[in-house]
């Protein structure tokens, strides 16, 4: 009787402690597959939300633009008539960046996600106007050498423009007196091995770019894109 209530005990007891620990290892295992699938997942349906989003609000613009000849002056002024609601950039919950030039027939709407390239609608826009043609003219990735070339003909002052590798968000200042001759390049380098000189800055000792791919941006005082190359 007694050896029988003894079994029946053994029977009727928890989970032992190495079968507890069994546990928690598989279920830390799973975690461990099923969270980065989950933010993957959640990542790649914001990034396809921005570009729907980025679409339908370019196609508001052009809408507008074939009533009036002209583009808005802000993203508001296509609500009600063109989109029922403006849709914010799903990151931040703000609103999308714009920019227009009537003058030169453009405009652009774009994004900068928290990992990744920027997207843009259109696609390849043309950059802001009244930059004297300032432009990316290359980018070194392995050199760390990004050359900015002014095409236009006059001289053009880029104090406070900035200068964004895009995959790290990583970006360069350019300092007061900056003045690019017309027709003149300046280079931008880093990198343990960069040396300033004649028309040659120096972002930082550390490297910036990255050798896979990683396109630059180049940013007016104003924030406005001025060249984009990849």
């Amino acid at each position: 009787m007694i050896r029988r209530i003894g079994k029946k005990l053994k029977e009727d007891s928890g989970f032992t402690l190495v079968e507890m620990m069994v546990v928690v290892v598989i279920l830390g295992t799973l975690a461990a597959v099923a969270i980065p699938s989950f933010t993957g997942k959640a990542d790649k349906a914001k990034l396809n939300a921005a570009k729907a989003d980025l679409k339908t609000i370019g196609t508001a613009i052009e809408l507008y633009y074939v009533n009036y000849n002209a583009y808005p002056e802000t993203l508001n002024a296509l609500v009600g008539d063109y989109i029922s609601k403006m849709p914010y950039d799903p990151w931040n919950n703000t609103q999308y960046n714009y920019d227009k030039d009537n003058d030169k027939g453009y405009y652009y709407v774009w994004v900068k996600p928290p990992k990744g390239d920027a997207l843009y609608y259109p696609d390849n826009p043309t950059y802001a106007a009244g930059t004297g043609g300032v432009e990316i003219a290359d980018i070194d990735l392995k050199g760390e050498v990004v050359t900015i070339k002014n095409t236009g003909g006059a001289a053009v002052d880029i104090s406070g423009w900035k200068l964004v590798s895009e995959k790290g968000n990583q970006t360069f200042t350019f300092p007061s007196g900056t003045v690019i001759p017309a027709g003149e390049i300046l280079k931008i380098v880093s990198g343990p091995n960069a040396q300033a000189g004649p028309s040659t800055l120096v972002w930082t000792k550390r490297y910036i770019w990255n050798n896979k791919g990683d396109p630059g941006a180049l940013y007016d005082a104003q924030g406005k894109l001025v060249s984009r190359y990849e």
